[in-house]
């Protein structure tokens, strides 16, 4: 799945502008935690909070880009809102639902699967 950065975010974030964040204790505390490979007993949350505009949509475009550098196989699900739109509850669950079957059909060899079809389909969602 391509990242929001590819598109809309990929403008804001020009240069390093966000590569200060790598050497964040708090940041790199948490993004080391979700890529380990070690069973996780609670459920890891990094919490962006300030006032609009101030770079939070940038920063997690900047998250979702790097975290697949130190985890691979990592499924990464998101959802940007739009302040001018309004959503759904259940669109919202919907679409990352989506999000993390497609991780998942993607971490599987479906290559020479007799479903692979269904796969084939499902990218067209």
């Amino acid at each position: 799945m391509a990242s929001l950065a590819n598109g809309i975010l990929d403008d804001l974030r020009k240069g390093r502008t966000c590569n200060w964040l790598a050497e964040n204790s708090t940041y790199t505390t948490w993004r080391d935690f979700v890529t380990s490979q070690e069973e996780q007993s609670n459920e890891p949350i990094l919490w962006l909070q300030a006032n609009p505009g101030t770079g939070k949509s940038t920063l997690s475009s900047y998250i979702i880009d790097t975290i697949p550098e130190h985890a691979p196989d990592a499924v990464v699900a998101y959802y940007f809102y739009r302040f001018d739109q309004s959503y759904e509850p259940v669109k919202i669950l919907k679409f990352l639902a989506l999000r993390l079957f497609h991780g998942y059909l993607k971490s599987l060899d479906l290559r020479n699967h007799p479903g692979r079809r269904v796969t084939e389909n499902l990218r067209e969602i």
